[in-house]
């Protein structure tokens, strides 16, 4: 499965490079799974690792006090680090995401948050999910689903992804 969809993944995201091939084939069967479904328009929770401090390399800018700055540096960036990607594989299953943590109105106010590195894990834990869930360690997502596991023990090794571009 993973291998028939990487030929048309690489070209969509137009970059072999394996982290960005891991995380658009987590889009793409994400949203595969979406349309297979008869849905036509997906959410997606980008930003709010950005927005919310949720990225362990921000606890080092938050002790050299470059939170903000670091923060602002990431979202300004998106577009061309994630959202590019993550639409494109989408599109390849006719599934438009919609992106509610970079609604303008909200990336406003939390960037004008003085302490915003864990808001969303004490809002989901007060909320009521449990604490084990709300404040388990991150995982990327190609790392959590298992493709990037797979793409470099199983796939990898027999496969040159530029031949795809």
């Amino acid at each position: 499965m993973i291998r028939e969809a990487l030929p048309e993944v690489v070209k969509a995201i137009g970059d072999d490079n394996l982290m960005k091939v891991g995380v658009g084939l987590t889009a793409y069967f994400a949203t595969k799974m979406v349309a297979q479904d008869g849905i036509k328009v997906a959410i997606s929770g980008q930003g709010a690792d950005e927005l919310f401090g949720g990225y362990k390399r921000y606890l080092e800018s938050f002790v050299n006090d470059t939170l903000n700055y670091d923060i602002r540096t990431d979202i300004a960036n998106m577009y061309h680090v994630n959202l590019e990607r993550d639409g494109a594989c989408a599109m390849l299953n006719s599934v438009e995401l919609r992106l509610p943590f970079l609604d303008e109105n909200l990336v406003e106010l939390a960037l004008n948050i003085q302490d915003n590195k864990s808001i969303l894990r004490k809002l989901a834990f007060e909320e009521g999910l449990d604490y084990e869930i709300a404040y388990r360690p991150k995982k990327a997502a190609q790392y959590g689903t298992g493709i990037d596991k797979l793409l470099r023990k199983k796939i990898i090794k027999d496969t040159d992804l530029s031949e795809f571009l």
